[in-house]
């Protein structure tokens, strides 16, 4: 299992808090669509949906990079791309029209999940940018190389993903950057991964 690449929209971990994750010391990388860096919530206020009662973060030592709610939304895929992608005369293509079609109606439709959303219109494509980190990190531009952690017990907070930029915590990591801290995404590659999501999935 040396060398393994893990990518991950939603992780439990069992066993104790403070010890490390199963075969945590055999993954090359941990690639993770979850969490947010601006406190905005879209499951409650303050919580992103695959964070809201994670503990990964703190059983996780290997590089780890982070797709966090806020860089999705402000990576939205353009809806001309997406009536392109799915009016594609595939198998492929007409599996992917049929999974989404709840969310893009819903996109559509639902008060709630618009207040959600920041950045102007599209669709959020939230898992394939972790993958597609996963299958070729040269999609990413610019990362933010800081400690983090969830936040377990606030009454608002509950499920917030905390970035530590001072090192209060003096979290030992062993990620991809210099500094040994996981990698926060903040650019991708965006024609590159819409490229290669229209080709590939």
């Amino acid at each position: 299992m040396s060398g393994l690449t893990l990518c991950c929209f939603c992780l439990g971990v069992p066993g104790p808090v403070d010890q490390p994750g199963p075969c945590s010391e055999k993954l090359k990388g941990l690639f993770i669509m979850g969490g947010n860096t601006d406190s905005r919530g879209n499951t409650t206020v303050c919580a992103e949906f695959n964070f809201a009662a994670d503990i990964v973060l703190n059983r996780f030592f290997c590089p780890t990079y982070i797709a966090t709610w806020e860089f999705c939304c402000e990576n939205k895929l353009p809806w001309s791309f997406c009536d392109n992608w799915q009016a594609q005369d595939s198998d492929k293509a007409r599996f992917m029209k049929s999974i989404f079609k709840h969310t893009m109606n819903t996109v559509a439709t639902c008060a709630h999940y618009q207040r959600e959303m920041t950045a102007g219109p599209g669709f959020v494509s939230c898992d394939s940018y972790a993958m597609v980190a996963a299958i070729n990190d040269g999609f990413v531009w610019v990362s933010e190389p800081v400690a983090v952690t969830v936040e377990l017990q606030g009454t608002y907070t509950q499920g917030m993903m905390v970035l530590d930029k001072l090192g209060v915590l003096e979290k030992e990591h062993s990620g991809p950057g210099e500094l040994g801290l996981p990698e926060v995404i903040r650019e991708l590659h965006l024609y590159r991964c819409q490229l290669f999501i229209f080709t590939k999935l």
